[in-house]
């Protein structure tokens, strides 16, 4: 699944046409430092966090029970694909490739070192957010729920960072951010709503594949869905050429 549409973006790619003569984009340093000031900030907090965090005891996860899960996502307790697993590994993995196939483009070729480090924003605020959050939140896994499931399998700590989505986060960034760069460099490109439904398509997917593993409850996937998307778009609409020269 993930090389067909890896194949069908670099298609995409190759088909670009030009319309600018000048970039849509523009670098300030009023942009950059407060992004990455609040990426450091955010790994910090993280890593604060992370510390007071000790091993959950054998007798806390016991007394997790799945009628503690509201309604609306007690049914991923019964979820346990590894193939879903495996898949949506590949999904997010994939979804780094995508910045790559703009470089199809002559001018977005030209400015690939701006759009590369817009990407690299992109991934390390949305990257530094998820963690943050997750640290602090510490929600247990469906797997933690599942009687079904071994004591040994539940104790990690990765297990307690189910809130919210890093796997449906990361690919909604990749993939809303490929299509708004996109649109930006071709406006009237008859591709841009196949452009933009594939962005949709594929963090939904992931989100999907992930309450099927039993990694995430449906709030996870939601929430991990709309804070990708809004990096995703939110960072490179701050770099907008037009944005600036109406100041």
């Amino acid at each position: 699944m993930s090389r067909k549409i890896l194949v069908f973006l670099l298609f995409i790619g190759f088909s670009f046409q030009p319309v600018f003569s000048q970039s849509p984009f523009v670098l300030k340093g009023e942009v950059e430092a407060p992004i990455f000031m609040a990426t450091f900030s955010m790994w910090g907090g993280t890593y604060g966090a992370k510390q007071k965090h000790a091993l959950k005891t054998v007798e806390y996860i016991n007394s997790l029970k799945p009628s503690q899960v509201n309604r609306f996502d007690r049914s991923a307790i019964r979820m346990r694909s590894g193939a879903a697993d495996m898949i949506s590994n590949g999904l997010l993995f994939s979804s780094f490739a995508l910045p790559f196939t703009l470089l199809g483009d002559k001018a977005m070729r030209k400015d690939f070192g701006k759009i590369a480090l817009m990407d690299a924003e992109v991934i390390a605020l949305n990257t530094a957010l998820t963690n943050l959050v997750k640290e602090l939140v510490q929600r247990p896994r469906p797997l933690v729920y599942n009687p079904e499931i071994p004591i040994y399998k539940k104790r990690g700590a990765d297990n307690f960072k189910s809130f919210f989505s890093g796997h449906t986060s990361t690919v909604a960034s990749q993939s809303f951010f490929f299509a708004y760069v996109f649109t930006a460099y071709n406006p009237k490109n008859k591709l841009l709503p196949l452009v933009w439904t594939t962005a949709a398509v594929m963090p939904l997917t992931t989100g999907l594949l992930r309450y099927k593993a039993g990694k995430h409850f449906w709030t996870d996937v939601m929430i991990g869905y709309a804070i990708g998307a809004l990096v995703g778009v939110g960072v490179p609409a701050l770099h907008r050429t037009t944005l600036w020269n109406r100041r």
